[in-house]
């Protein structure tokens, strides 16, 4: 009796052992999901994050230079027109010197490399609308990256509870085993228990027989 009492008391802590387990490795789990979720965040912050800003710095230096040159060479060439415009204006004015009627030509037909006042006017209103064109791309690229993060670490994150659920899955169906087990294993030592109480019976009866047989006959 006392080593069937042994086993159920082992059955009991190894089961005790079995739900510790499990409830361990779930806060195992938690942990990792949550580590994991902090690193990618992290990375995706840090390093992507930080690769495309150091690449827009990189390319904002570069368009800076690119249109500081078309500035440049903007303002040269309104400077050179300014200039070509001062000198016609004077042979003009001296060709008119006692000339009737006298000529009159407009500044805007001087073109300067086929190009005119109202050209390179132009040009530098369509490098203005190609500068907020591409900082508008980039406002819009750095909020699409954000979107990009969180749609990222929404689907890990709904990957690793999908996993989650598979291995809630098993470790109940491992439960319900070790259960059944626990609750077989039970039954044998009941049913251990009755064929020991059947024989301490059985021996009882039997030491009381032998008593018996041991009692001298009274007829003698």
């Amino acid at each position: 009796m006392d080593r069937v009492e042994e086993l159920r008391q082992q059955l009991k802590e190894a089961l005790e052992m079995f739900h510790h387990s499990q409830q361990k490795k779930w806060l195992y789990l938690q942990e990792i999901h949550k580590t994991i979720l902090e690193i990618l965040g992290k990375y995706m912050a840090e390093t992507i994050r930080l690769n495309i800003q150091s690449y827009f710095e990189e390319r904002n230096e570069n368009l800076h230079i690119t249109l500081k040159n078309i500035d440049d060479s903007l303002n040269q060439a309104s400077e050179a027109h300014a200039t070509i415009c001062s000198y016609r204006s004077k042979l003009i004015d001296a060709c008119n010197d006692r000339i009737q009627p006298t000529v009159k030509v407009d500044d805007g037909d001087i073109l300067l490399s086929e190009v005119g006042l109202s050209d390179l006017q132009n040009m530098s209103s369509k490098t203005e609308q190609c500068v907020l064109q591409i900082s508008d791309l980039q406002d819009r690229y750095c909020s699409l990256m954000v979107d990009i993060e969180d749609r990222v670490i929404q689907r890990v994150d709904g990957l690793l509870n999908d996993m989650e659920a598979q291995i809630k899955q098993l470790d109940q169906e491992r439960s319900n085993e070790v259960a059944s087990l626990i609750d077989a294993s039970n039954e044998e030592l009941d049913k251990a228990v009755q064929v020991l109480q059947s024989m301490e019976q059985m021996k009882q009866q039997m030491e009381s027989l032998f008593q018996i047989l041991k009692k001298p006959n009274s007829t003698f």
